[in-house]
């Protein structure tokens, strides 16, 4: 394994009787530097510090670190206090400098354990992830910037590695209002490429950013890959939705209706569920028709063809087009299907995945 040497870097000292500033200490597992140091935290900062750094001597815990291989980190005091700059040896690997080039199988590992820190790309299996990488992209913002302007067609999927972003839209005034606060992990601009519509909003950094893009081409053949990133923003749908006043309960009590190549009817079925809603919902394709039956949010029944139950609901969730229409009305069927909603989502959308990943 490949060792790097971590140096601390006093940046502010309040108070402390061990360290000035710009004293460093350099890290190299399993032991302090004694050479290449020029001062050293007490016992109690160092024994802090150790878990982490072993991990950062290891090449591990790079989530944290900065495109210039850097981060900041505060000792355990309250009243007298050291605030480190951390610095990795120079050749320690960044998701920059990896995604810029064809990865190794080093690198590729490297990648994929840092998705696994993304709620987006999490539950996926390591093959899918390690395919996924081909999509990425690294950009970088200054404080202030616009990334995304509303009423412009959307262009990428962002996720956001380093930094603060705030979703601003203008009211009937043309006032600015600031609806959220994004940060570390979470993704924007993918509400415009489910919908089709143009951007409701606006995004604006408020520091300085580093962020994974993914094209809006790339993003559709992603979701149509792996219909399990689905269950991911259908959450964000849900939530967003209510953010900005897009209250779909009063839209699914005037009957929802539109086009599955824009709406999943695995995003429909999270989101009736949610909402608790009960009717039927109508999916159309071509010359084939099946239908979903909910009660108070719980799937109770499906039909397409010649099949129901659980096996007609892992076949609709096949369709990749088509029309729906949700009716609010009390179903006339009986309670047939006896798991819960969301398990079955799950269920499906794993199969998905596992027959497309079998035809690649």
């Amino acid at each position: 394994m490949n060792l790097f040497k971590v140096t601390l870097v006093a940046k502010e000292v309040n108070g402390c009787p061990c360290l000035q500033k710009k004293d460093r200490f350099v890290f190299q597992y399993p032991k302090v530097l004694e050479e290449e140091s020029t001062a050293f935290p007490c016992g109690a900062c160092l024994s802090a510090f150790m878990p982490f750094l072993i991990g950062l001597s290891k090449g591990q815990a790079f989530s944290e670190l900065d495109f210039e291989g850097h981060l900041y980190l505060r000792c355990p005091f309250v009243k007298h206090y050291v605030i480190f700059e951390v610095f990795l040896a120079p050749g320690t690997p960044s998701l920059t400098r990896v995604i810029s080039h064809r990865p190794t199988d080093q690198d590729t590992a490297f990648i994929v354990e840092y998705l696994n820190k993304i709620p987006l790309f999490r539950p996926l299996p390591t093959p899918s992830k390690e395919r996924i990488i081909d999509y990425l992209n690294v950009e970088k913002f200054g404080p202030g910037e616009v990334i995304i302007t509303q009423g412009e067609p959307g262009k990428k999927l962002y996720i956001l590695l380093k930094g603060r972003v705030e979703i601003v839209k203008k009211d009937n005034q043309g006032n600015e209002v600031v609806l959220a606060t994004l940060g570390k992990g979470e993704c924007f601009g993918e509400m415009s490429l489910i919908t089709g519509d143009p951007c409701s909003a606006t995004v604006r950094t408020q520091t300085q950013v580093s962020l994974l893009s993914i094209s809006k081409e790339d993003f559709e053949e992603l979701i149509h890959t792996y219909p399990s990133l689905n269950i991911y923003f259908n959450k964000l749908l849900a939530q967003r939705l209510r953010n900005t006043n897009l209250h779909i309960q009063e839209q699914l009590e005037k009957g929802l209706w539109g086009n599955l190549h824009l709406i999943s009817l695995a995003e429909l079925t999270q989101t009736i569920s949610m909402n608790q809603k009960t009717g039927v919902l109508v999916l159309k394709r071509e010359t084939e028709e099946g239908k979903l039956y909910f009660r108070k949010g719980q799937l109770i029944q499906a039909q397409v063809g010649s099949l129901e139950g659980e096996e007609a609901f892992f076949e609709l969730l096949k369709w990749k087009g088509g029309s729906f229409r949700f009716l609010q009305e009390e179903p006339s069927v009986p309670h047939y299907i006896q798991w819960d909603t969301m398990a079955l989502l799950m269920e499906g959308l794993r199969l998905l995945d596992e027959a497309n990943w079998e035809v690649k």
